[in-house]
């Protein structure tokens, strides 16, 4: 604004503007504004939050997988299932950063573990002294352990800022997203609560004696505490002006601010957007969407488990987990064209190790075994017969070079 016209409006160079300043912009410019949300409180009060930690882990807890012995399959040797502990798992790492299983052990005595116990992340606390990690938990007043982290199977999601305790979830990264989701709900439930009325100011002509003011103050507080009280009449000697302090609801992009924080959770957990909101525009995208999580997030998560599981759990047992994704639904249209295409290869002459390297599998060593040698019997008559034989074997055996989500015993 020019200086001069300054001068002239106020009268006098020494002259200075006040600004009225919201309390809210003032709190935030001074750096007074406190984040009072949790990731316990969040998670019971966001939908999306809570849609996108339950997309997570139900999905890595349906993946298929296999206990082996050497090449001899063998079933889970604790009475807790595996997906159940993988869904608990899972839940724990989306919202703490970090996944607490006992290992119980014989009331008898000695190391065996004969069982497994879920930790609730949240009443956990990890120590670190002298060299020696160890874990404690607290459930209402009293303490459990010490136990040494090899009595745990122990997982933590990573962080840049501290190498003991939890790790950065992806619900705290999302929190401030999902807090605005909320406090948007939350505005809008009291609005409505309270009758749809926006924050008013109220200005009386005149000089109304002190009771004429309470009686019109009181009748309004009680018009706007709730919708049965919007229609009605109070009869005054005096004009009553009424200004909206508040601006309108359509002022406030609601819509634009709820679509920017859903797409801030589902980037945080490595959703697809479409997947968060079940929205598919047709089944071809919702197909896509899907393999695509599974695929550039479930998977790569199947590889930490499967080594965490397979070092600090089976090891002693002698047992090794394999996770096999591709056996679920939404890889099946792959694997059919997969085996289609090695017998079309086949058939057109390729050796058939070679149209196994050709489709990402591993075409001569199972186990240490030469299970399928480079001949050319199978380009005629017994093409068929091999591929058939091989689509078997492979389906379940070959896989893990393709996924690399099998993670030997170390």
């Amino acid at each position: 604004m020019n200086r001069e016209f300054l001068k002239h409006l106020a009268g006098t160079e020494e002259s200075k503007a006040v600004i009225g300043i919201p309390g809210w912009a003032q709190q935030l410019m001074d750096g007074d504004v406190q984040n009072n949300y949790t990731v316990p409180n969040v998670y019971s009060n966001c939908p999306a939050l809570y849609r996108a930690v339950q997309l997570r882990a139900n999905a890595l807890a349906s993946v298929p997988y296999v206990i082996r012995r050497g090449t001899t399959e063998v079933p889970w040797p604790f009475p807790q299932e595996l997906p159940k502990l993988l869904y608990e798992m899972e839940t724990s790492l989306m919202l703490n950063g970090a996944a607490y299983v006992l290992k119980q052990q014989p009331n008898t005595g000695g190391n065996r573990t004969v069982g497994l116990q879920w930790l609730n992340p949240f009443t956990v606390q990890v120590k670190y002294s002298a060299g020696v990690t160890t874990v404690e938990q607290y459930v209402q007043g009293r303490r459990y352990g010490p136990w040494p982290i090899e009595r745990l199977l122990y997982m933590r999601e990573f962080s840049i800022t501290d190498d003991v305790g939890p790790g950065l979830a992806p619900a705290r990264v999302a929190l401030t997203a999902a807090g605005l989701r909320v406090n948007i709900n939350d505005f809008a439930s009291a609005f409505f609560q309270g009758g749809a009325q926006p924050m008013t100011l109220l200005t009386i002509d005149g000089n109304p004696a002190p009771t004429e003011v309470e009686r019109t103050e009181r009748f309004f507080k009680r018009t706007v505490t709730g919708l049965r009280n919007a229609f009605r009449v109070l009869a005054l000697r005096h004009s009553v002006k009424v200004e909206a302090v508040t601006p309108p609801l359509n002022s406030m992009a609601m819509p634009e601010l709820a679509e920017h924080t859903l797409r801030e959770i589902a980037s945080a957990f490595g959703i697809p957007l479409t997947l968060l909101e079940s929205n598919a525009a047709n089944y071809a995208t919702a197909y896509n969407e899907t393999r695509n999580f599974y695929e550039q997030t479930i998977a790569p998560r199947l590889m930490n488990y499967a080594s965490a599981i397979n070092s600090q759990l089976l090891k002693p047992f002698g047992l090794q987990c394999e996770f096999v994704p591709e056996m679920l639904s939404v890889f099946q249209e792959d694997e059919a064209q997969r085996s289609g295409s090695l017998l079309t290869l086949v058939q057109a002459g390729v050796p058939l190790h070679s149209a196994m390297e050709m489709l990402g599998y591993d075409p001569e060593y199972v186990n240490g075994v030469n299970e399928y040698p480079d001949t050319r019997e199978y380009t005629n008559g017994n093409a068929e017969q091999s591929a058939d034989l091989n689509q078997k074997k492979k389906l379940r055996q070959l896989r893990k070079t393709r996924s690399g989500l099998v993670a030997p015993i170390s």
